[in-house]
């Protein structure tokens, strides 16, 4: 979800790669996020040529609330992260 904090939307392809994440654990957490009503899931063409669609993409963006979530997530991660 953080990765996500870093672009307006993204293709699941380049999300999969940005966040290090194996396919199928991507999937799993998608489907879950979805639920949870924290990301967007939008199917897009990936192209059009002379009012023809080819291939479909789906793009991944975060919801207001998975904002907030992202957001307190990398507050968390900073916090661990600290050497006190």
């Amino acid at each position: 979800m953080t990765t996500l904090l870093n672009f307006d939307e993204i293709m699941t392809t380049k999300l999969i790669k940005e966040s290090g994440v194996t396919e199928r654990t991507f999937y799993d957490r998608k489907k879950e996020l979805e639920a949870a009503r924290l990301i967007n899931v939008i199917p897009k063409a990936k192209r059009k040529k002379d009012g023809v669609t080819y291939g479909r993409a789906v793009w991944i963006s975060l919801t207001p609330k998975g904002r907030k979530v992202a957001e307190k997530l990398l507050e968390i991660k900073k916090i661990l992260e600290k050497n006190d």
